[in-house]
C-alpha cells in the first residue's frame, strides 16, 4: 500500500471517499505520477468536481469506472447509470472509453500510455465477458472498427460499445439467417473516431447505409454519429431493480427484443 511512510506501494485505501480519491489523484499527476482512481460509474457523481478539474488542468489521470449499465441488476436504479457516460462526453480535455471485452481494455491501456493527453475515462461492465474472436488491441487507438463484416451486400450497420457489442453481432447474427447482412461496429471512443480522417470514417460506416446505435445509455453522446433518433437504441429513464435479464428484458435490451427492434429499422 501506498502511504506516507511508505511509497513502495502502488494503490491507496481511500474508503468511501470518491471525491477525495480524485482530487488526491489531481496532486499526484501534478507531481508527475500517473494515477488511476476507481469506483462504480455511478459514484462518479461525487467525483465531479475534482474530475472537472483535472480537466480543467489537462491532468493525465485515468478513471476507472465498473458497474457501468442497467445490467447490474438488483441494486437498482441508484447503482445504475444512465446519464453519466454523457456527461464525460460532453467535457472537454475527456477521452472516454467503453471497451467490449479484454482486447479492447488492453488496446485502451494502450492508447493511454502511449498517445493520450489529459483525462481517460474507462467504462466498465459487472458481467463477465467472453472475449470475441474478432477484436482488435490495435484498433482501439481508431475509436471505433468493424468486428463483425457483412458477408454479401451491406443492409445496415448496428453501432455498439461495451457490453451490448455481444448483444449486436448476436443479433447479426440471428438476421442473417432472415436474409439481413448487417455489419457490427464496436466504437469503444467517439471521440477518437470522430478524429480520424474522412476517408476511414466513411470506410467504417459508410455514406446512405442505415447505422443503428445499441448502448444502455443515454442517447445524448450519439447525435454526431446518428442524425436521426428513430435509430437509436439507446436509454434515457433510470433503470430498475431486478435479476439482469429480466431488467434488460423490461427496457428492451435482451437479444430478443433488439432483434425485433433492428429488424424493423431495416425494413
Amino acid at each position: 500500500m501506498f502511504s506516507r511512510n511508505d511509497y513502495s506501494g502502488k494503490n491507496i485505501y481511500y474508503g468511501v471517499r470518491e471525491h477525495a480519491m480524485a482530487g488526491i489523484s489531481n496532486g499526484l499527476a501534478s507531481a508527475g505520477l500517473l494515477p488511476f482512481a476507481s469506483t462504480f460509474l455511478v459514484f462518479s457523481d461525487h467525483m465531479k468536481p475534482s474530475i472537472r478539474m483535472s480537466a480543467l488542468m489537462d491532468l493525465p489521470v485515468t478513471y476507472v469506472f465498473t458497474h457501468d449499465s442497467i445490467s447490474l441488476g438488483e441494486d437498482g436504479a441508484t447503482h445504475q447509470p444512465v446519464e453519466q457516460l454523457a456527461f464525460f462526453r460532453t467535457m472537454p480535455n475527456v477521452t472516454v472509453y467503453r471497451p467490449c471485452d479484454a482486447n479492447e481494455v488492453i488496446g485502451v491501456y494502450k492508447t493511454i500510455m502511449k498517445e493520450s493527453s489529459g483525462v481517460s475515462i474507462i467504462s466498465l461492465s459487472k458481467t463477465v465477458l467472453p472475449i470475441l474472436e474478432t477484436t482488435k488491441a490495435t484498433d482501439v487507438s481508431r475509436g471505433a472498427y468493424v468486428v463483425r463484416a457483412e458477408r454479401r451486400k451491406l443492409d445496415g450497420i448496428l453501432i455498439s460499445t461495451g457490453e451490448e457489442v455481444h448483444s449486436a453481432i448476436e443479433v447479426a447474427e440471428r438476421l442473417e439467417t432472415k436474409g439481413l447482412d448487417i455489419r457490427v461496429v464496436s466504437m469503444p471512443c467517439i471521440e477518437r473516431f470522430l478524429e480520424n480522417n474522412s476517408e476511414y470514417i466513411d470506410e467504417v460506416l459508410p455514406v446512405g447505409k442505415k447505422k443503428i446505435v445499441i448502448e444502455a445509455a443515454s442517447s445524448i453522446s450519439w447525435n454526431r454519429i446518428v442524425f436521426n433518433p428513430k435509430y437509436l437504441i439507446t436509454l434515457d429513464q433510470y433503470g430498475a431493480s431486478g435479476k439482469r435479464v429480466d431488467v434488460l428484458e423490461k427496457f428492451g435490451f435482451d437479444v430478443d427484443s433488439l432483434e425485433a427492434k433492428v429488424e424493423e429499422l431495416l425494413k
